[in-house]
């Protein structure tokens, strides 16, 4: 069995079993597998799938957690030395209303990192349009993922995903 597409309303999802080979052709950053036999999901970052950890066990989170708010420009956090290059796990929960979804990008620097981001418009109306879409929750949620750190990876940059939102967002990172 290969995977198969299923189109979802933000980001397109293959299924299929771990054993098979994940997709590496016509994939955009975001996209999802999810390897129904081991229950994983794994994101396109633009050149490796990373295991988003949905259900990350024993994840202990670390000292070094970032309380974001959103204001219509790129915020980067650098990746603590115990979880950065592939050591790690980071979880983001997005605090914001139901249509104030952010994009989040690994990067091997500051710079790489908000680069990856495809920011558009300026402030305070900037937002990205590439990146690792984290939707938003109904109000009085929160949305959060788990996101295995790519082994190249130093530095986070999150954004907002839709103009002109403001919203908090939590970064943990953290170790399984």
């Amino acid at each position: 069995m290969s995977f198969e597409q299923v189109d979802l309303a933000q980001a397109r999802r293959f299924i299929g079993p771990a054993s098979d080979t994940k997709p590496i052709t016509g994939i955009r950053i975001g996209d999802e597998v999810w390897e129904f036999d081991t229950d994983e999901t794994y994101v396109w970052t633009g050149s490796a799938w990373v295991n988003r950890r949905r259900t990350p066990g024993a994840f202990r989170s670390s000292s070094n957690n970032a309380e974001l708010t959103m204001d219509g420009l790129a915020q980067v956090v650098t990746l603590a030395a115990g979880v950065k290059l592939g050591a790690g796990t980071v979880r983001i929960a997005n605090q914001g209303l139901t249509t104030e979804a952010i994009r989040f990008q690994w990067g091997t620097s500051a710079a790489n990192a908000e680069a990856g981001l495809g920011l558009t418009g300026g402030p305070p109306t900037t937002h990205a349009t590439t990146g690792i879409w984290v939707g938003a929750a109904p109000d009085g949620f929160v949305a959060d993922g788990y996101w295995g750190v790519p082994a190249l990876a130093t530095h986070l940059a999150i954004a907002n995903a839709v103009s002109g939102d403001t919203q908090g967002v939590n970064v943990n990172q953290g170790v399984d």
